[in-house]
């Protein structure tokens, strides 16, 4: 589990969507160019290899989950009406 201090860190990221997606589009840019090649190996070796390609895809998608979870949300803050 992580500490109140380093989910305190995340914030920076989780906080800022153009960071978060340059960092997704470098994981989905890994996974993609991991992409098993048809036509390279027999057809059991093929479904063996993306079948662990879709496993480490949805791992990743996982992570992303977990990761946006430790978002903390924004204070609700207090308007007071002045006229009354």
């Amino acid at each position: 589990m992580l500490s109140e201090h380093e989910q305190d860190a995340l914030q920076i990221i989780l906080n800022n969507e153009v960071l978060l997606g340059a960092i997704r589009k470098v994981f989905d840019m890994n996974i993609e160019a991991n992409r098993p090649q048809i036509g390279l190996e027999d057809n059991q070796l093929l479904g063996e290899k993306y079948r662990a390609f879709q496993l480490a895809k949805g791992y990743i998608e996982i992570g992303f989950k977990i990761l946006l979870s430790f978002k903390k949300g924004e204070k609700e803050k207090v308007v007071l009406n002045r006229a009354r």
